[in-house]
């Protein structure tokens, strides 16, 4: 389909770089009331573009003069052609620094873990909008963007002077290797620390338990917990934060404290509902945590609770076919008020459990492909009758034949748990 852009387009582009001491913004809508109502509040302190539609939209940017001044993007999800997602993840080559913000509804979860998981999305903005809100947020991203510009220019200006002079660069790599020397120190030290949100060894009798953590680098973003409740419940809770290194680690840290203090909820419900009010107020913008939490009761039966999370995957002692438990809600701290739900499962004796993170199904191949739940799955059957860590080293080799020893891009955590009668 050719992409072209009408006269007015191009008008209305012309008049934004006359102006081009103020913050460009780019809006699209197919609902021409929705599109006017967002112009005219937000075009009184920025310059705005804006498209009736993904495609429209995408046609500007190829073809603005200079699309680097469009600085950020406030699309609607749900538009004819091509969604809101869609539009935005084919602007990332080209405006790859601008703040993307998504309007949706509560309904599109699919397109929220989606977009979640490819990146690039800064804020997601519910319908109806409240203007406040939206001014703030829009503020809030630009400060984003002006930030992120600085310290692009900072980055290059550091370039030169390490270019300039010989001695410069000796200097300034001998700082550097001090300063990794320190990080290195901290990371050592926070690499210790987080070794005690990961539980002590207490199961329950009917209950065989091993894991398999790997992270990234010294600290990771993975977290797994276990607790012994009343009447012989045994809780388990794993979760994957967003991003790398000590900002990952900081949110498994604040999860572990958290899940202490939620614990008294009755229901899994509430206690992710809890988890979700809490992460939403206390991470940072575009910070979330997946997560599943579990309960295992002496006569087998499984409660689960999912939020954006690898789904479970349930391993029948008798059957030749492996259980996968999914459910469709967002990850923790994605939405303040998100409503989740549990199901149950009743275990047999010699069932196994597996929870499971990104890192493991996600590992691609030199053809880009994941290594994924179905191949998973596959392994798990086929040495069904084997010993749990046994299971986790075969399943671990499996993932490195189709990567090719290329290493993981994240941390891997891997719990199993193989359930029998006290």
């Amino acid at each position: 389909m050719k992409l072209e852009i009408d006269k007015e387009k191009l008008q209305e582009i012309q008049l934004a770089e006359k102006d081009d001491h103020k913050h460009t913004i780019l809006i699209v809508d197919d609902e021409i009331a929705n599109l006017e109502s967002l112009k005219m509040v937000l075009g009184q302190s920025y310059n705005v573009l804006t498209a009736g539609n993904g495609l429209e939209a995408l046609a500007m940017v190829k073809n603005h003069p200079k699309p680097e001044m469009i600085h950020l993007i406030l699309s609607d999800q749900r538009m004819p052609e091509m969604s809101g997602v869609e539009f935005l993840k084919e602007t990332i080559p080209i405006i790859p620094n601008a703040i993307r913000i998504i309007l949706t509804g509560f309904t599109d979860i699919d397109a929220i873990i989606s977009a979640i998981n490819e990146g690039k999305i800064y804020k997601f903005l519910t319908k109806p909008i409240e203007l406040n809100d939206l001014e703030m947020t829009v503020q809030r991203g630009l400060e984003a963007y002006e930030l992120e510009m600085k310290n692009v220019k900072l980055a290059e200006e550091l370039k030169i002077l390490n270019n300039d002079l010989e001695k410069r660069i000796t200097n300034k790599t001998n700082e550097l290797k001090e300063a990794l020397e320190t990080i290195e120190e901290d990371l050592i030290v926070a690499e210790e620390v987080q070794k005690y949100v990961f539980p002590a060894d207490n199961f329950p009798p009917f209950l065989k338990v091993v894991t398999q953590y790997l992270p990234l680098s010294y600290v990771s973003g993975d977290i797994y917990y276990f607790s012994n409740g009343h009447d012989g419940i045994f809780n388990v809770f794993i979760g994957d934060a967003t991003g790398h290194g000590v900002s990952a680690a900081l949110s498994t840290i604040m999860a572990r404290m958290l899940l202490i203090d939620v614990e008294k909820n009755n229901s899994l419900a509430e206690i992710m509902e809890s988890l979700n009010r809490k992460f939403a107020n206390l991470l940072p913008e575009n910070r979330f945590m997946t997560g599943i939490y579990l309960r295992i009761s002496s006569q087998g039966m499984l409660t689960f609770c999912n939020a954006g999370h690898v789904p479970l995957i349930v391993l029948p002692r008798n059957k030749n076919e492996a259980a996968v438990l999914r459910q469709r809600h967002i990850p923790l701290g994605a939405f303040l008020d998100e409503h989740y739900e549990e199901d149950t499962y009743q275990l047999e004796p010699g069932d196994k459990i597996f929870l499971l993170t990104d890192g493991l199904t996600e590992a691609l191949n030199v053809n880009n492909q994941p290594f994924g739940i179905p191949n998973i799955c596959s392994v798990l059957l086929e040495h069904r009758e084997l010993e749990l860590k046994a299971i986790i080293d075969i399943l671990l080799e499996k993932v490195k034949e189709h990567t090719k020893d290329i290493p993981f891009h994240d941390d891997v955590t891997i719990v199993v748990l193989e359930y029998g009668m006290d």
